[in-house]
C-alpha cells in the first residue's frame, strides 16, 4: 500500500525504513574498519611493505584525485541504472581494492591500489546519497544524512582506538588482519545491498531515463549548483584544520599542554554524536538552510580567531581558548552538514540526482586533497595573518549562501528540488 512518510523515519534510534537501516549497517560495518586503517597505513605502508614516505604521500593524493573523478561518473551510472546496483559494486571495488594492499610490493602496485580505493570510496558515497533522493521523501532526507554521520563518527573513533592498539603491538601480522578484516566488511556490505527490496527504485529510474539527453549532465553546467558545491568544499576545509592543522598549531605555536588536542577529537566524536541529528531539524528548506550556512560561517570564523588567540596566551589560557574554539567549530560542524545536505538535494535537478550528488560529493573530496596544502601555505606558514585568511573565506562563503539560493530558485524551474505530487512507498 503506497501512503506518505510519517515525519521522522527513525523510532528512537533506530531507523524503521529498510534502506536507512541498510545503510546504517553497512556504515557501522565498514567504517570501524576504516578508522583503523586511517590510523596504520602510514606506518604499514612504510615499515612493513617499505616504501618512503614520499611515496605514500603520493598515494594518499591520488586516492583523493580518484574519489574527485568518480563522482560525477558514479552518478550518471546510477541515473541510469540505480544507485542499489551502483552502491553495492561500489563496495565490491573498494574491498578488492583494500585486500590489494595485502600484496602491494613496489610503487606501482601501490599508487593502482591506492586509486582504486579512491575511485571506490567516492562511488560509494555519491551512490549512497543518491540512493537515499531515490527512496527517501525530501523532508526525512537531512535527518536519515544526520543519522548516518553519528554512526560514522562513532565507528571511526572505535576504529581509531583500536588502530592505536595496533600501533602498540607494531605487528606486521596484526597490521594484515586489520586489512583482511576491513576488505571482508566491504564485501560483506555489497552482499547485503543485495537483500533491501528494490521496487521504489523503479520510478526514479524510468524518469532519469526519460530525460531529455541535454539534462542528463546538467549539473556540471548549473552554475548556482556549481557555486553552492564549491561553498560547501570551502566549509570542508573545517575537517582538515581540526584534525590535521590545530594538532600542528598547538604543538608549533602554543604552549597549550599537547594532551589538549586529543581532548577537542574526543568533545568532537561525542557532540557531533548527541547533536547532528536534533541540529538537522533546523534545515528544513533551502532558505532556513541557507541561514543556518550564514550562522556556521560565523561560527567557524570565531572558532579560528580563537585558535588564533592561543598563540598569545599563556598554558592555561591557551588550552581555554583552544577548547572555546573547538566547541565552535563542532557547532559549525552540525548546524553546516545538515544544511549542506538540504541544499545539495533542494537545488538538485530531481530527475538526475545521481550526477548531482556526483558533482556535490566532489567537492567535499576536493577539500579533503587541497586542504593540507591550504592550511599549510596559511596557517603553519604565516601563522596569525594565516588564520585571517581562513577566517575571510569561511565568512565569505556564510555570508554569499543565501544569494546562491536565491539565484538558483531564480534560475530553476519545477525540475529543481522535489516534485509537490511526488509519493513514496515506506515499505515498513
Amino acid at each position: 500500500m503506497t501512503r506518505m512518510f510519517e515525519p521522522s523515519v527513525l523510532k528512537g534510534w533506530f531507523p524503521v525504513d529498510p534502506v536507512l537501516r541498510q545503510l546504517a549497517i553497512n556504515t557501522l560495518l565498514t567504517r570501524v574498519g576504516t578508522g583503523m586503517l586511517t590510523v596504520v597505513n602510514a606506518l604499514y605502508f612504510t615499515q612493513v611493505v617499505g616504501l618512503n614516505m614520499t611515496t605514500v604521500g603520493y598515494g594518499l593524493t591520488l586516492t583523493g584525485v580518484g574519489s574527485i573523478l568518480a563522482g560525477i561518473p558514479a552518478g550518471r551510472l546510477c541515473d541510469r541504472y540505480g544507485a542499489r546496483y551502483v552502491y553495492s559494486v561500489a563496495y565490491c571495488i573498494t574491498g578488492i581494492g583494500v585486500l590489494s594492499y595485502l600484496l602491494v610490493g613496489s610503487t606501482a602496485t601501490f599508487l593502482v591500489t591506492t586509486t582504486m580505493v579512491g575511485v571506490g570510496w567516492g562511488t560509494v558515497h555519491t551512490a549512497s546519497a543518491t540512493w537515499l533522493a531515490t527512496v527517501i521523501p525530501a523532508h526525512a532526507r537531512t535527518q536519515s544524512r544526520a543519522y548516518l554521520r553519528t554512526i560514522t563518527n562513532v565507528s571511526m573513533a572505535v576504529g581509531a582506538s583500536l588502530g592505536g592498539v595496533a600501533l602498540e603491538l607494531k605487528s606486521a601480522a596484526f597490521f594484515r588482519s586489520l586489512i583482511a578484516i576491513e576488505a571482508l566488511t566491504l564485501l560483506l556490505s555489497a552482499f547485503l545491498v543485495t537483500r533491501v527490496p528494490k521496487h521504489r527504485e523503479v520510478a526514479a529510474a524510468k524518469e532519469a531515463v526519460n530525460a531529455k539527453r541535454e539534462n542528463q549532465w546538467k549539473a556540471v553546467r548549473d552554475l548556482p549548483f556549481l557555486a553552492m558545491t564549491v561553498i560547501t568544499g570551502v566549509f570542508s576545509v573545517q575537517f582538515v584544520a581540526s584534525e590535521v592543522g590545530l594538532a600542528l598549531w598547538i604543538a608549533e605555536f602554543t604552549t597549550a599542554p599537547t594532551w589538549i588536542y586529543g581532548a577537542t577529537i574526543v568533545l568532537n566524536c561525542v557532540l557531533v554524536a548527541l547533536f547532528q541529528v536534533p541540529a538537522s531539524g533546523l534545515s528544513t528548506d533551502n532558505h532556513q538552510a541557507a541561514k543556518v550556512t550564514r550562522w556556521a560561517g560565523f561560527t567557524m570564523a570565531l572558532a579560528c580567531a580563537l585558535w588564533a588567540a592561543a598563540a598569545e596566551l599563556g598554558m592555561w589560557g591557551a588550552a581555554l581558548v583552544l577548547v572555546l574554539g573547538a566547541l565552535c567549530q563542532i557547532a559549525t560542524e552540525v548546524l553546516q552538514q545538515s544544511a549542506s545536505w538540504t541544499l545539495g538535494y533542494g537545488l538538485a535537478d530531481h530527475r538526475s540526482q545521481g550526477v548531482y550528488q556526483g558533482l556535490y560529493n566532489s567537492g567535499f573530496s576536493a577539500a579533503n586533497m587541497l586542504g593540507p596544502s591550504l592550511i599549510t601555505g596559511t596557517v603553519l606558514t604565516f601563522g596569525l595573518r594565516g588564520w585571517a585568511v581562513l577566517i575571510a573565506l569561511f565568512l565569505v562563503a556564510g555570508l554569499a549562501t543565501p544569494a546562491v539560493v536565491r539565484w538558483a530558485e531564480r534560475q530553476g524551474g519545477e525540475w529543481r528540488g522535489e516534485p509537490k505530487d511526488k509519493v513514496y512507498d515506506t515499505l515498513v
